[in-house]
């Protein structure tokens, strides 16, 4: 469930217009019966808020505030997946879709020694410390009630 809520990150830089900057409040799991499992994230801003649900992996919903009316806003995301395989284009993409793009992935770079394309690479541990420094500020964050600077 990371990767969709890594896609759905990086897409908010993407949106055109937008004036405002991420910060992540907190990642939580509403339910937890294993059918009905749905992970989220809610970014909510004075300019500007959206909402990402693996419910609904496809879609962001964002609301930007101007000083006029306010509505939410939904962006049909779609998908596209670096590595054919059997099942994307005719099923919504999915964990077993997730984990064979990331076998082909990490079996492309061991082969050519670098990513197919920039968005298809492997996790770098470059990646991961940036990844663990920004949690842990948001867990401190939350803990003081104050903002936390994110070093890189």
């Amino acid at each position: 469930m990371g990767r969709e809520f890594a896609s759905a990150a990086a897409r908010w830089f993407h949106l055109p217009g937008m004036r405002v900057r991420p910060e992540i409040v907190a990642i939580c799991r509403r339910d937890i019966s294993p059918e009905n499992i749905n992970w989220y994230l809610e970014i909510l801003g004075t300019k500007a808020c959206a909402k990402f649900s693996t419910n609904n992996a496809n879609t962001l919903e964002i609301l930007e505030y101007t000083g006029g009316e306010q509505r939410w806003q939904k962006i049909e995301m779609g998908q596209e997946v670096p590595f054919a395989s059997i099942t994307h284009g005719i099923f919504q993409f999915g964990v077993s879709d997730a984990i064979l793009q990331m076998w082909a992935g990490f079996l492309y770079e061991f082969d050519e020694g670098r990513p197919l394309t920039k968005f298809s690479g492997c996790v770098t541990p470059e990646e991961t410390t940036v990844w663990h420094r920004l949690f842990t500020a948001a867990l401190e964050s939350h803990k003081s009630g104050s903002v936390v600077t994110v070093s890189r």
